[in-house]
């Protein structure tokens, strides 16, 4: 069985601080095992908040923001980007990301979170219907 080499390394710290217990040897561990003071002192931190589950599996915490268009957005930006507005060869991402607001279906959205959302729906974007005005 294979592990992740964090984890195997945070389960020596702990091993290692747990012979000793003193803060003293958070530096001795650190130098035997080739990592800083600070990792030596974190999973023991985590393991005394925590325990050992906690010490070996800490995952840091994910910065994911929660997507700004819906599905029932996204098909109505889809249904948006299909049509075409009079004297418009072809709709800006801005004006599509204006349109959006406009209507209310989000409050407030990019051009380029537009982007990448018909980018991601090839159909939505074929034919040359929306594009930079930019070009």
């Amino acid at each position: 069985m294979r592990a992740p080499a964090r984890k195997l390394t945070h389960a020596r710290i702990v091993l290692a601080v747990d012979k000793n217990g003193s803060a003293h040897s958070d530096v001795n561990a650190a130098d035997f095992l080739h990592v800083s003071a600070n990792t030596v002192y974190r999973v023991r931190q985590r393991f005394a908040e925590g325990g050992l589950e906690h010490a070996l599996n800490h995952l840091h915490p994910q910065h994911l923001k929660p997507h700004t268009l819906n599905p029932a957005a996204e098909a109505h930006l889809i249904a948006l980007a299909c049509t075409h507005e009079e004297g418009q060869a072809r709709l800006s991402l801005r004006l599509l990301a204006d349109k959006m607001v406009e209507l209310g279906y989000v409050p407030a959205v990019s051009h380029e979170t537009i982007r990448k959302t018909l980018k991601k729906r090839p159909q939505a974007a074929s034919e040359g219907t929306v594009g930079d005005s930019a070009d």
